[in-house]
């Protein structure tokens, strides 16, 4: 939400947000105060600018942005953006200008960033301290800090009449119709912001190997990891005079 008062709220930019919040079991508290904050911000900036779709049934990702798309003019623009994911004003007017209406969609390809904590050594230049925890710097794309998300397509932008033409968001992942061109570009105002990666055990074995990866990628650079091994001598000699035969 801060990131959304920086880039839409407080230059009143041509935007609106329309939020999809689901209330789970157990979470009644989380679920106050997001909507304590959006009023807030309502209230601060006007209720134009952010509107809250509130649903009861179970999460599931395509469902939501569809609900949310229906809440948006048939002329709209519409851009699908996850939470975890915070981008500029120059990001916004990247997604205006590669989505034509009747023939382009947009899917810029966003910077994930890495598991702090690997990165984040004494004198990093990636990092910076915020109440005593150290994150990284918002707006570093470096090869330390991050990595291009090349197979994500999970963000999007598209005119709300061309969404429906390919008839949404089909959860058997049908693929785009009507001859439109998929447009991909890395944006450097888009950053997924590190968070902990939860795989459940109860994904389709597919789905799970996806995650299992995407959690292994975003762990740390292969340079960085290099170093650290090189840098330490039981992990780099532990094989060393532990029954290794002459032939090995």
């Amino acid at each position: 939400m801060n990131n959304i008062e920086n880039a839409i709220l407080k230059p009143k930019a041509d935007a609106r947000l329309v939020l999809v919040l689901y209330k789970a079991k157990g979470d009644s508290l989380d679920h106050k105060l997001t909507l304590d904050l959006v009023q807030h911000l309502q209230l601060k900036y006007g209720r134009e600018y952010i509107e809250v779709v509130q649903t009861n049934s179970e999460f599931s990702r395509g469902p939501a942005l569809q609900l949310g798309a229906e809440h948006c003019s048939p002329e709209a623009l519409l851009f699908f953006i996850d939470v975890d994911i915070i981008f500029t004003a120059a990001s916004l007017e990247r997604v205006r200008l590669n989505t034509l209406r009747g023939s382009q969609v947009y899917f810029p390809i966003v910077f994930s960033q890495y598991d702090p904590q690997p990165v984040c050594l004494p004198g990093s230049p990636h990092c910076v301290c915020q109440d005593s925890e150290c994150i990284l710097k918002e707006g570093d794309v470096s090869d330390d800090a991050g990595y291009w998300r090349q197979f994500g397509f999970g963000i999007a932008a598209m005119y709300r009449s061309d969404y429906h033409k390919v008839g949404g968001f089909d959860l058997s992942i049908r693929g785009w119709e009507n001859n439109f061109v998929v447009f991909r570009a890395v944006d450097p105002g888009m950053t997924h912001i590190f968070h902990t990666i939860q795989c459940s055990e109860s994904l389709e074995s597919s789905q799970l190997t996806m995650c299992v990866n995407s959690k292994a990628q975003s762990y740390a650079s292969t340079s960085l990891l290099a170093s650290q091994i090189y840098s330490n001598p039981d992990i780099l000699h532990r094989l060393e005079g532990h029954g290794q035969s002459d032939e090995s």
